[in-house]
């Protein structure tokens, strides 16, 4: 059966980005979280500074000037000069006012360094436990008068308001008191030094003027004295005053650091870093997920997943001597119908479904890398199979890491290879538990060095297993991994069929496809591939909108 293709191509793409955005939003929300912290530790660790400002205005003209009746205000070079005036604020004259006003020389407020808002939290918190921390913030050493003045140039500022000749004098300083006596002491400095500048240019005016009288006679002297009057007075008279609109006011909140602008740009950057590590980790996690689209991809048959959970180190045992199998080893009868038991069971069906009749079959567990599994699986279908009432024979084949025997047959003497080396009797190389009905072929290796070909290719390995095929209607043998050795193509010869485990999100698609194309024996009996350690709940998160792997949860409840 065809499916539909979709319709809007653009909407696969955006199904897409919104699984990305559901698999990786926990690691852009923490990063968002940490850099908005940050953006607040730092914010506090930042001496808080304070601003006040006075409003003057700068008149001139006939409210300035009565002698300039009628006058305009409003030319360029009267804006130009009233531009050039606010730019004394700032003025070495200016500041040298205000120092000395205030007797800044001698304030210690004003030279003294303000603690930020880090330092006062762990002052406070030192003092609720009664810690004793020393102060960091000490009084700093006397200022002289040029230090001062360049304090005060520094954080001083005038700005026009709007195209008026009204203007704000600001200070900055990290005490809220300083700068509001130090912007009023700006303020009347200001207006001060343009009274000053007035006084001296009407004083320099009228000695010219005095001057061009005395050498002048008669009528010449008289239309010399009004001309010269007139342009004297229209050239030299500033014609301004200053009035204090406003005095500054104590500031009731600092200006800077702006706390909440400083955690949004955190919060922004962090939410930066956190999409571009999301888009590094998706782009470079190519482990399998769905085993569905893995399984259409390479042709093979899925047999489904097995849960993440259970202990890794499974500890050890012997068969035989009463106790019975590890819980994990019988995990798919005791949970038959979780989804480890289902999986389990599916590969049972499989199995039996391609057995011959009145022959035994021998089926080896094999798997795309070291660790992802295959021990658990041939282990728990042994159990799974014996539990129908059917006779199990479980083999450690995996003579470069016998984990099976190591942690069922720990004790164990003898097993496979005295078996098929030595000839050795089964009867004294099996391990049987009554409780399961399951026997096992132990690896048992004791410093030798078995080439695997010797295990099972050998005249003596076909003859063996042809006596198991008699005696036993499964025959499960754990293989080392398809990735790193060749036991499974060794084995191939006696083995009826294969089941191939890859750790979810571990094992690449790729990497399963080279597998299977370097080991076409293997390819041509697989009777299916299981997931193993899948992550149930963010198994959805990878798989496409609709398919079976999106209502796993649903399927998994039953």
């Amino acid at each position: 059966m065809n499916l539909p293709a979709t319709a809007n191509p653009d909407i696969h793409v955006l199904e897409q980005l919104f699984a990305v955005a559901r698999r990786r939003w926990k690691i852009v929300a923490l990063l968002t979280i940490i850099g908005a912290v940050l953006g607040f530790i730092y914010a506090q660790s930042q001496v808080p500074v304070y601003s006040s400002a006075a409003t003057i205005m700068v008149r001139s003209g006939p409210a300035a000037d009565p002698v300039r009746q009628g006058i305009e205000t409003t030319t360029p070079e009267e804006e130009g000069q009233f531009l050039s005036q606010l730019e004394l604020a700032r003025s070495t004259s200016v500041a040298t006012i205000v120092a000395n006003r205030l007797d800044l020389v001698e304030d210690a407020d004003f030279a003294k360094p303000a603690s930020s808002g880090l330092r006062q939290l762990v002052a406070r918190i030192g003092a609720r436990l009664g810690m004793k921390i020393p102060p960091t913030d000490e009084a700093a050493g006397k200022l002289d008068l040029d230090q001062v003045v360049s304090a005060l140039q520094a954080n001083v500022k005038a700005s026009r308001v709007g195209r008026t000749y009204v203007a704000a004098i600001s200070y900055t300083h990290p005490n809220p008191a300083v700068a509001r006596k130090v912007a009023q002491a700006f303020a009347e400095a200001f207006k001060q030094k343009i009274a000053q500048d007035n006084d001296m240019a009407n004083s320099r005016m009228r000695a010219a003027l005095q001057s061009e009288i005395d050498r002048a006679a008669g009528p010449a002297k008289d239309a010399l004295q009004a001309k010269l009057q007139d342009l004297m007075i229209a050239r030299a008279l500033p014609g301004m005053d200053v009035v204090v609109m406003s005095d500054a006011r104590l500031p009731g909140a600092p200006i800077a650091p702006r706390v909440s602008f400083l955690v949004a740009v955190g919060a922004i950057l962090g939410a930066v870093i956190g999409c571009a590590i999301a888009g590094f980790r998706e782009l470079t996690d190519r482990g399998v997920r769905d085993g569905d689209v893995l399984a259409r991809a390479l042709g093979i048959r899925f047999l489904g997943y097995l849960p993440r959970g259970g202990a890794r180190n499974l500890g050890s045992m012997t068969m035989g001597k009463g106790a019975p199998l590890p819980e994990p080893a019988r995990r798919s009868v005791l949970e038959s119908y979780s989804v480890f038991g289902e999986t389990i069971r599916s590969a049972a069906v499989a199995l039996i479904g391609r057995q011959n009749d009145g022959q035994g079959t021998v089926t080896g567990v094999t798997s795309a890398l070291a660790g992802d599994g295959a021990t658990i699986i041939a282990a728990n279908l042994a159990t799974h199979l014996a539990n129908q009432g059917r006779s199990v024979l479980l083999i450690d084949g995996n003579a470069r890491d016998p984990r099976l025997s190591d942690w069922l047959a720990a004790e164990a003497e003898q097993g496979l290879v005295d078996s098929v080396l030595q000839n050795k009797s089964t009867d004294e190389t099996l391990l049987y538990d009554s409780r399961s009905n399951i026997s096992l072929l132990p690896m048992v290796l004791k410093d030798r060095t078995v080439e695997p070909a010797s295990l099972f290719n050998s005249d003596r390995a076909k003859t063996f297993m042809s006596e198991l095929r008699g005696q036993y209607q499964h025959i499960i043998i754990d293989l080392a991994p398809l990735s790193t050795a060749s036991d499974a193509r060794a084995a191939e010869p006696v083995i009826d069929n294969f089941v191939l485990a890859a750790q979810w999100g571990r094992a690449t698609p790729q990497l399963i496809a080279d597998l299977l194309d370097g080991e076409p024996e293997v390819r041509a009996k697989l009777a299916g591939l299981i997931l193993t350690r899948a992550d149930l709940k963010k198994l959805p998160l990878y798989a496409a909108a609709g398919s079976r792997a999106s209502f796993n949860k649903r399927i998994a409840k039953g």
